[in-house]
């Protein structure tokens, strides 16, 4: 029976984040070792992410988060709808196939884990299942659980009790932190994998003297409280106003659909800068744009809450240290962890604007020695975080 490698990507809807990257990333090697893939999306899958990711629109359109708005319908009222949505579409697709499929999930959700339990319960033959954790559930800054906890360990339960059975389900998770967290609630063993969607790093080391004086300092992704864009904006604000003649030249993306009240204000306060020095990216970037972007990136600006991302990993970063820039990073996260490794960049003490500024003028005025430090630990971060290493990961466990 021919093996096939399938993700299940519901989800994945457009270019906006990380998904689409992660997804090319794997079907890219995949393709380079004659290895079957498929994709699942959704029927609101942007019709060119499925001719590039040659995806089959197997799942409806996904619910409307308009729906659960409170605990009670975020709780019960989304579990059902999600894992109805997502187990319709793994039965239909499925069972018309006479292929051996390995069943991927990139993120995997209290959402999805009834419809996992009930699919291999009744699927034909057992596919090997892998299911990715990557969403934090635990509170650092306050030592609690989120409510969904039970949810995750009811779910957690049922799989382990029908794996007994069929050996065919296995999770992973991108962090240490992230595996410790998730085995205090399942028995099951959580792997940890390497980060797929990094670079080759072919970019040359750039010095100040070799960019007119200018150092391109960027803000990738949404725009979001949680990544600390209102922060960046003020920092954009100071240095600008301050320095007539600024060595740094500023691209921020803030393309993402329904904006924050704080997050456009914000917006509308770089607006009236009006700088030559500040470019705001209001449409979406195709993932060709993204990393032309990245490319002429120096500076990459990840000011991150740490209540979301103590544990949790950022591909922007993953991808910032994959193509050897300066990272400037909260302390208290995972990204600030990974520095003390990787000596890629610069630590400030989260919430503080001050601290956040006086790093960003140590790497305005202390770029050539940064810069030259990030272009060399990309290679160790390379040797370890790639697509060859994730897929050879994943098809090897058992």
């Amino acid at each position: 029976m021919t093996e096939v490698l399938c993700m299940i990507e519901p989800r994945l809807t457009s270019y906006s984040g990380h998904l689409y990257n992660y997804a090319s990333s794997i079907k890219k090697i995949a393709d380079e070792n004659k290895l079957l893939f498929k994709i699942l999306v959704s029927k609101e899958c942007d019709s060119k992410i499925c001719n590039e990711l040659n995806a089959s629109k197997v799942f409806e359109i996904n619910p409307s988060q308009k729906y659960f708005k409170n605990i009670f319908s975020k709780y019960f009222l989304a579990t059902f709808i999600y894992n109805i949505h997502l187990y319709k579409g793994l039965k239909k697709i499925y069972n018309q196939s006479n292929e051996r499929w390995i069943l991927f999930m990139g993120t995997t959700q209290y959402i999805d884990l009834f419809a996992i339990f009930i699919f291999t319960l009744f699927a034909k033959h057992k596919p090997k299942i892998v299911l990715t954790l990557r969403m934090s559930i635990y509170r650092y800054d306050i030592k609690r659980w989120s409510i969904i906890v039970s949810l995750y360990k009811f779910g957690f339960l049922l799989l382990f009790l029908i794996n007994k059975l069929t050996k065919n389900i296995f999770f992973i998770t991108d962090s240490e932190m992230l595996k410790i967290e998730y085995e205090k609630l399942t028995f099951f063993k959580i792997n940890v994998l390497p980060i797929p969607h990094t670079l080759n790093n072919n970019f040359p080391t750039k010095k100040i003297n070799e960019l007119t004086k200018t150092i391109n300092i960027v803000s990738l992704g949404p725009a979001r409280t949680q990544k600390g864009f209102t922060f960046i904006c003020d920092l954009v604000i100071k240095y600008v106003t301050e320095n007539p003649n600024p060595k740094a030249n500023f691209i921020l993306q803030c393309n993402n659909t329904n904006i924050e009240d704080i997050i456009e204000n914000s917006i509308e306060r770089i607006k009236k800068l009006n700088s030559p020095y500040v470019e705001l990216l209001r449409n979406e970037l195709s993932e060709n744009d993204y990393f032309l972007l990245l490319e002429k990136s120096d500076i990459v600006l990840l000011p991150y809450n740490s209540k979301f991302y103590h544990v949790q990993t950022s591909g922007i970063f993953t991808e910032a240290l994959s193509a050897g820039k300066i990272v400037i990073v909260s302390d208290n996260t995972w990204m600030s962890l990974q520095l003390n490794k990787f000596n890629s960049g610069l630590v400030f003490e989260e919430n503080n604007f001050d601290s956040f500024y006086h790093k960003f003028e140590d790497a305005i005025n202390n770029f050539d020695s940064l810069i030259k430090e990030s272009q060399k630990n990309s290679t160790i971060w390379n040797e370890y975080h790639n697509s060859k290493n994730f897929v050879q990961s994943l098809l090897n466990l058992n």
